[in-house]
């Protein structure tokens, strides 16, 4: 049902203990799904590669050193093969086991969800939104309805959806209409700062929104690489 991308660097060396501790819980809670990754930098290659190759069983590993974060990601999207995925970074930590991960599964593809957010799970998966419908394992609302304007990258979306905002993004980052914080092309920042305002979230109205319960992810961003990246 759903396929793992990641595209990221790891040059920090606190950012890259937090995701080599993160590896194992990682690969035993997505057990059987198949992951995308591009390590896009030579520091840190080896010992990157050597621990994914270690912990996920159905991996695709890349080295693809092309500064274009938007068009790298695109064609592993073009690889995928199932309806779902999970955009994940690198510094998002394991909070669930697969048990947990399935029954989300099976509530978003009974509701037929089009995107799930799993950024800032903390502030966001409570009841009190308005627009929010509670269901067992999650919170499902519309597009217009969304607590946060902007899309982020951190989610669960259908693929073909997922596709035509990274192709729109492409064909139109050059001519935004607002001003887009860390504006770089090699960071995912770039694209999330694209989708909001007037043409983030809340402009598909219809969009069928899902937040599971259970805080799935922690967000470690004590050690932040945007300086890196740009």
């Amino acid at each position: 049902m759903v396929s793992v991308i990641q595209n990221f660097i790891c040059t920090d060396e606190k950012r890259l203990e937090v995701m080599l501790n993160n590896l194992p819980a990682l690969g035993e809670a997505f057990e059987d799904y198949e992951f995308y990754v591009n390590f896009n930098d030579t520091v840190n290659l080896d010992i990157v590669q050597e621990s994914y190759e270690k912990n996920i069983k159905k991996l695709n590993f890349y080295n693809n050193l092309e500064k274009q974060w938007a068009e790298v990601t695109l064609a592993m999207l073009e690889e995928v093969k199932t309806p779902y995925m999970i955009n994940l970074c690198e510094d998002q930590i394991v909070h669930f086991n697969s048990n947990d991960l399935q029954n989300v599964l099976d509530e978003v593809k009974e509701l037929d969800i089009d995107y799930v957010n799993l950024t800032k799970m903390g502030k966001y998966s409570k009841s009190t939104f308005p627009g929010y419908k509670e269901c067992k394992y999650g919170y499902s609302y519309v597009g217009s309805d969304s607590p946060t304007g902007r899309l982020s990258t951190d989610c669960m979306t259908k693929v073909d959806f997922w596709k035509d905002r990274f192709v729109e993004f492409i064909q139109n980052k050059h001519n935004c209409p607002h001003t887009i914080p860390f504006p770089h092309e090699n960071i995912p920042n770039y694209i999330e700062g694209y989708y909001d305002h007037s043409i983030g979230i809340r402009r598909f109205k219809n969009l069928k929104c899902y937040i599971p319960k259970q805080i799935m992810f922690i967000e470690y961003n004590d050690s932040l690489e945007k300086g890196t990246y740009s």
